[in-house]
Formats: C-alpha cells, structure tokens, sequence
C-alpha cells in the first residue's frame, strides 16, 4: 500500500508536532477544575495552538494526499474503476475495466448474417437485407458498446451549472457512478485510517476524536484538487466542542483533458471501423483545441497467442505526474466480431474456376482475419489471400448453398450464405 511506504513522513511530522505542544500542554493544564465556560475557553486555546503548531495539518494534508494519489492511480490503472472489476482484462498485475464491450446480437442489431446492419426503418446506417457494402459509403455503426465509467458527478463540483467551480467536463461525462464520486468516497474511506490523534491527545490531556470527513474532489484544467472538511471534536473534562479544520491538496493530473481523450477513442473505435486509436486521435476533436503537450496513445494485444484476443488502450500523459512518473489511463477492448461484405450470387459454367473474392474488415486493430467455407465441396476450398476458389469438374453441375467465413484469431465469425449455379457444358453442335 501507499499508505505504509509514507510513515516515516508521518512520523517525521508527528514527533515535531508532539515536541510543540508539549511546551504548552504541561502549562494549560496545570490549573484545576473549571466552569463549562472556562473549559470552552481552554478548548479554544488548544484549537488555536493546534493550529498553530501546523502539526495536524500536515499531518492531514500528507495523508489526504497519499488517499488521493492511491485512488487515481488505481483508477487509471484499474479502466476508471477504483475498486477491481468483477469483468476485466488482465494487465501487469491491475484488472483493467472494459471501455468497449462486444455488441451482444439484438432484434434491432441482429448477428450473422445479416450482421452488420440496423433493423429499424429510416436508419442512416446499413439497412438489413440490402447489399450494402461497409467502406461503399462507409456508415456509422456500432461495432460494441461503450462500457466506460462516467467522470463527473451531475450534481458535484464540476457540474455545468455552477460558477464556483467553472470547469465544466467534457460533453457526455456526467452520469452517476462516476469516478469524481468514487474517488470522494475512497478518500473519506482512508483518512480516518491513516490519521492518528491519538499521540496529540496523550500530550494535551484532550479526548480528540474525528467525526467523518467530508471530501470533495475538484477536476481543473490542469490538476486535480481535492477539499476535505475535517470535524474533530475536542472534549475536556467531560465537556465537548466540535471544531472544524479544512484542508486541501492539489495534484498536477489532467484528468479532464485525459479522460476526454479515452472517452473520445472509445466513440470513435466503436463508429469507425477504420479508425487507428495511437494515430488517429491527433486532430483533437475531442477537446475542439490543440492540447499541448501532446498525450501518447499505446494499443497492447492480450494473449493473442493463445486466442483471447482483448486489447489495452493506453494514454501517458507526461504532464500529469504522480509520484515522479507520468500518469496512465488504460481501458480494456473486448473482441469483436469481424464485418464480411456482401458475397454476391454465383453463377459458373462446369469446368469453370470458381472465384469469390471475400472482403472482411474488423475493428479490432491488430486482428488477422482468415476465410473458410462448410457446405458444398467444403474440403476442396482453397483460399490463396486474395480468392476461395474451387475448379469444378465434370459431374458437378446443379444449385448449391455455401456459407463463408471469415474469423478473426479469437474465432469470432461473420458468415453470410452464397448461392452457387454451376451449369452444363453446352454440347458441341455438329
């Protein structure tokens, strides 16, 4: 954990902060029993020096730092999820959250054959039942689903409609779940494990308890800030008074323009079938501007030896550090099925060379797709990387089905069924 690896800071911080207030502990309460308005006055006192000690805050500050780098490091690691995924890919050693899911077949986007297409009327993509070929014109239409988590809380912070906080996120970020919410409830979660009032307390003579934080992350332009109001209540001789301390820490991530650009590449490798996520991101419409730095894009395949095929999209923003290293936001691509072209009807003469030239594209960038046929005369298909072919011969003639696929590694298949005539030699006339 983070946490362990920053004690000795801690400790650091605390054995000052313990040496200051004992110069004024051993005076304050050497005095005897006092009315309720005597005590609310030496409570005073304590708060005011434990302020001015600096002590707790510092003490706060580093934790409520360490909680807020631990959550986004695990977030961006993790797809947007600071809690592992219960449906992930696996990625050195973090469960990284699938941004795109597969599209499971629907009545409206049905599977193979007629994938891909859209059964519904007045659809500006392709129409079910007609030949439309995927590049002729090139349509939109949605090669998976989009899986990623939203960014900004609707009623947070950042919301749109504020001026305290006039940043608004990028178009289509907001929803419930989100990662500014997750990322408040993980950091309220950690401070009261890792501050410890208890050696303040022993030196003071106080009872020093903390009630729950209350954290509110902050998405800027160029860095995240996070705010937490912390209550501590301090109580003396039986008598109590809560107290609030505020404090804040900021962190040079750019999570806005990160997370718009992965919400970007998702759209568009879901839409496009032809787009590339490490090249063609680079005409930032995503953010409308030029953002300077320039962030990376790395695509990673997953076991593609073995067939599973899922692939990591990676961004690096140099720009945003934590720790001393750029921060990384990954999200995970399940495989999707390949897209095959309309396979015209066949119609040959017996002796003729059978020629279907299948086209396939996938959206998976880095699949190899390969081409089969079942039915008739299945074991004498040859593809050469370009054609199926069959010669017939002699005995051949007459109306048969075929299916053809094409199969990316994974063996996820589109199949259309192709119609073949083969006809007789006409006889010679003498």
């Amino acid at each position: 954990m983070v946490f362990q690896s920053k004690r000795s800071q801690i400790t650091v911080f605390m054995i000052i902060g313990i040496v200051i207030l004992a110069i004024f502990g051993f005076l304050f309460f050497s005095s005897g029993q006092q009315t309720e308005e005597n005590l609310e006055k030496r409570i005073d006192i304590a708060e005011e020096k434990i302020r001015e000690t600096n002590i707790l805050r510092q003490y706060v500050t580093l934790c409520l730092k360490n909680s807020l780098q631990e959550g986004l490091i695990l977030a961006g690691k993790q797809g947007g999820m600071i809690e592992a995924p219960q449906e992930y890919a696996e990625f050195e050693g973090y469960k990284v959250g699938y941004g795109i899911r597969k599209q499971e077949p629907t009545p409206e986007l049905p599977g193979p054959p007629e994938y891909p297409c859209i059964n519904k009327p007045g659809t500006p993509s392709y129409q079910c039942g007609a030949q439309n070929h995927i590049m002729n014109p090139k349509k939109p239409y949605p090669f998976g689903k989009r899986a990623l988590p939203y960014l900004c809380d609707p009623e947070g912070p950042n919301a749109a409609y504020l001026k305290i906080f006039p940043f608004p996120c990028p178009i289509g970020t907001y929803g419930r779940g989100s990662l500014q919410e997750q990322l408040n409830l993980f950091v309220e979660t950690q401070l009261p494990r890792c501050v410890n009032l208890t050696p303040i307390a022993q030196v003071t003579g106080l009872n020093i308890t903390s009630a729950e934080p209350n954290v509110s992350v902050v998405w800027g332009e160029e860095d995240v800030v996070a705010k937490a109001a912390y209550p501590l209540n301090i109580s003396l001789e039986g008598y109590g008074s809560m107290r609030f301390f505020d404090f804040q820490v900021t962190l040079p991530v750019r999570m806005k323009k990160i997370f718009g650009l992965a919400d970007y590449i998702a759209k568009n490798e879901i839409y496009d079938i032809e787009f590339v996520s490490q090249s063609d991101f680079t005409d930032y419409r995503y953010f409308m501007k030029q953002i300077l730095p320039l962030m990376k894009v790395s695509e990673y395949c997953l076991l593609c030896a073995e067939g599973e095929h899922s692939s990591i999209i990676e961004i690096n923003d140099s720009v945003s550090v934590i720790e001393g290293k750029p921060f990384v936001f990954r999200f995970a691509i399940e495989n999707r099925i390949p897209a095959l072209d309309p396979i015209q009807y066949v119609d040959v003469t017996e002796g003729d060379t059978i020629l279907i030239e299948p086209i396939a594209y996938d959206a998976d960038n880095n699949d190899i797709i390969s081409y089969s046929v079942s039915g008739w005369k299945e074991n004498e298909w040859a593809f050469t990387g370009q054609y199926l072919e069959y010669a017939t011969q002699e005995g051949d003639a007459g109306d048969y089905e075929i299916t053809v696929y094409a199969c990316d590694q994974a063996n996820e298949c589109d199949w259309q069924l192709v119609g073949i005539n083969v006809e007789l030699i006409a006889e010679e006339i003498i």
